[in-house]
């Protein structure tokens, strides 16, 4: 096979974040979170994991719903914010 291969997986984007980080920052396994860097944002679900280093964030490439190179702004040692996302729902059509 040559050349570069592209598949989207078939599974929604995610950020997976360390047991310690999430207990710190109120972050429950499922629960919406907003990442943010200097590049970009976005609004995931979470992933609590006992994976990820402690202060470590991940977020899969290729993945439906977000191109994550789009939060690192050519650098991959971005730094970025990770916060609970208050999520607001209505009763209504959009």
């Amino acid at each position: 096979v040559t050349g570069v291969q592209t598949c989207a997986l078939p599974i929604s984007a995610f950020l997976e974040v360390a047991v310690a980080d999430a207990e710190r920052l109120g972050i429950a396994d499922g629960a919406t979170v907003r990442v943010r860097t200097v590049a970009g944002e976005a609004t995931l679900p979470a992933r609590v994991s006992p994976h990820v280093a402690v202060g470590a964030a991940f977020v899969p490439f290729n993945n439906p719903g977000l191109r994550a190179n789009a939060l690192l702004g050519g650098s991959f040692e971005t730094r970025a914010e990770v916060e609970a996302a208050a999520v607001a729902t209505t009763g209504g059509e959009a």
